[in-house]
């Protein structure tokens, strides 16, 4: 596995294990009250460093990678190593020797980054004092380069400005345009867009300039994935089984109090579960744009969107572990007491059938995820209420 693939795994199960993980159990003492976590200047940290909290700094050294989970994260330091960050306010103004990938509210970056830097947030800017090595992508609703790159830039938005000289080709997606008189391209400037750029007449484009629709950069991915999805279909159906069915007996096997309280909320509760279903659906969307929109939010927001994410997921399969029950009690094999996993299994092949068919399969689908979604809301609370008691 390359190095790349570790570590977007790596900071997938650390954002599952900050959410999981009571706040203030990854720091310590009187950093543990204010949820700051500080690397002094002159300090040097010989492995790999992982913080979560209101703030983190990194003003001293780190020799190896950074994951940082905040509201807002400075680094003035010097790593030597990727940084992978999630934040509302992100700024790195130190060294980076390799690459950075960051996602958050508000990017600036001013500091030198010694290869790429992959970046989606809502503003991102890179200031005229910034030096990347390597190559640009950014992915937000407002983008501004000022700093050098060493290679290409790729820019996907809303408004982008150039000021900055890049040293091969750049590419936009962006409504609106702006290459100012300082900037400086030494390949090509291709361009989607309903409208022209404004390109300042001062500035340096030593290739060719192209203007293309946006239904042309859109139609180019689908040219190229028209000849995959004839067997592409199959196997996602395939996959989606098998990981359905070893989640499921994955919760059947560890969590199988709380199983039984949800399976038995959608037989006897059944309308408790519905309208809890439905209520949940409309809180989360809500819940997750009042999160973003106070930027410091942004972490948590994110946070709540892959959690709920799972939980939509996994929703269906207290449906599926019902069917299962009801079909084995009128069968021999059920009535000689065939267990919970067995039962799932069932449910899961004909919950599969079903959905196979037109019209029938979407409202069996979206049904069976409101009332499991409805089903494991009640199994929590009720659990908690257990547990507190």
């Amino acid at each position: 596995m390359r190095a790349s693939m570790r570590k977007s795994y790596f900071i997938f199960f650390f954002l599952v294990l900050m959410f999981l993980t009571p706040a203030g159990s990854w720091a310590q003492g009187e950093e543990s009250k204010k949820q700051w976590r500080v690397v002094p200047a002159g300090q040097i940290i010989k492995k790999d460093y992982g913080a979560f909290g209101e703030v983190v700094e990194i003003s001293g050294t780190v020799l190896g990678d950074v994951y940082a989970v905040a509201g807002q994260i400075f680094i003035d330091g010097i790593v030597d190593g990727d940084v992978l960050a999630l934040g509302g306010i992100v700024h790195i103004s130190g060294q980076v020797t390799q690459n950075i990938r960051v996602a958050g509210g508000q990017v600036v970056i001013s500091g030198e980054i010694g290869r790429n830097a992959t970046i989606v947030a809502t503003h991102v800017t890179f200031t005229d004092t910034a030096k990347i090595g390597g190559s640009v992508v950014v992915g937000g609703a407002n983008v501004f380069i000022s700093s050098s790159v060493g290679r290409e830039v790729r820019v996907a938005g809303r408004n982008f400005t150039l000021s900055g000289a890049v040293e091969e080709d750049v590419e936009a997606a962006v409504e609106n345009i702006r290459i100012t008189e300082k900037a400086k391209v030494g390949g090509d400037f291709t361009y989607w867009s309903n409208q022209d750029a404004f390109i300042d007449k001062d500035a340096s484009i030593s290739g060719a300039i192209a203007r293309k629709s946006p239904q042309q950069f859109t139609g180019r991915f689908e040219e190229m994935a028209r000849p995959f999805l004839h067997w592409i279909r199959p196997f996602l159906g395939l996959s989606s089984f098998f990981t359905t069915l070893i989640f499921g007996l994955l919760l059947i096997r560890f969590f199988p109090g709380y199983m039984k309280t949800a399976v038995y909320t959608l037989r006897n509760h059944t309308w408790r579960a519905l309208t809890g279903g439905i209520f949940t659906l409309l809180v989360i969307p809500v819940l997750f744009g009042l999160l973003i929109i106070t930027i410091v939010g942004i972490p948590l927001g994110f946070v709540l969107l892959l959690a709920s994410s799972v939980m939509l997921y996994g929703a269906r399969i207290f449906v599926m572990l019902l069917i299962g029950q009801i079909v084995m009690k009128r069968l021999p094999i059920g009535q000689r007491g065939a267990g919970d996993g067995v039962a799932f299994f069932a449910g899961l092949v004909i919950y599969s059938l079903l959905i196979l068919i037109p019209v029938v399969g979407w409202i069996v689908s979206f049904a069976a995820m409101l009332f499991g979604l409805g089903a494991a809301i009640e199994a929590m609370k009720e659990t908690y209420a257990k547990s507190k008691a």
